[in-house]
């Protein structure tokens, strides 16, 4: 028990009891443990923002990844269509060319021309004859 002093004074007059002397103590020791409880929560929350940003990340990657697949295979699709495209338009000009050829040798042998008999479909080929001899139509003729 305290005997004397300012403390004595104090707690006679009414301002603190023996047992506010024991909380004091416990006051710093239960706020250091405060302090370390929040420190260890803001660990935590440190924590969770981390894995929450690394899981947002990948989620943005994967719908990056997503969206560059798509368009690979939209690319994919197109390069198929154009290849076909080519392939028709090369059947389309062989035919062509091969009527040409026969036009250009009834020309040049016209004798031989009732023998040759030739079909142009109207959206395959369109041959219009000029009044004018160019070179090329000497060419042709030509032996």
């Amino acid at each position: 028990m305290l005997t004397s002093g300012p403390m004595r004074d104090v707690i006679d007059a009414g301002g603190y009891q023996p047992s506010d002397l024991l909380r004091g103590g416990n006051r710093e020791k239960n706020d250091h443990l405060t302090i370390q409880w929040l420190a260890g929560i803001i660990s935590e929350i440190r924590g969770e923002v981390t894995e929450l940003a690394a899981s947002l990340n990948s989620s943005a990657e994967y719908q990056k990844r997503q969206s560059l697949s798509t368009d690979i295979e939209i690319l994919q699709r197109d390069v198929q269509s154009l290849r076909a495209d080519l392939e028709n338009l090369k059947a389309v000009q062989t035919i062509n060319s091969a009527k040409l050829r026969i036009v250009a040798l009834s020309k040049a042998f016209p004798q031989f021309s009732t023998w040759i008999s030739i079909e142009f479909p109207s959206e395959s080929l369109t041959i219009s004859e000029s009044k004018n001899t160019s070179s090329q139509d000497n060419r042709a003729t030509a032996p």
